[in-house]
């Protein structure tokens, strides 16, 4: 039920979160700058308000990927870990 500019300040805003390399103080002053409106303006006060921790975005590391040789053609095969 989310309007397409809903949805991508939701996809920001959990870039900024996730993926912005920030300190948590400066993450949360930037949730309240940029996001007082709209969706994404709730998570500022949700995550404020946490006691328990904020779990870390799953995703598979770069450095996982494995390089196996394949006798029967020469090239190597690439495999994720895990």
């Amino acid at each position: 039920g989310f309007s397409n500019e809903q949805i991508e300040q939701l996809k920001s805003a959990y870039r900024l979160i996730y993926r912005s390399g920030l300190r948590w103080c400066q993450i949360l002053e930037r949730l309240h700058a940029e996001y007082a409106t709209g969706p994404a303006s709730h998570f500022a006060a949700f995550f404020a308000g946490s006691t328990r921790g904020i779990v870390a975005e799953r995703r598979v590391p770069p450095a996982a990927t494995l390089r196996l040789p394949d006798d029967s053609d020469g090239l190597d095969l690439l495999r994720k870990a895990g």
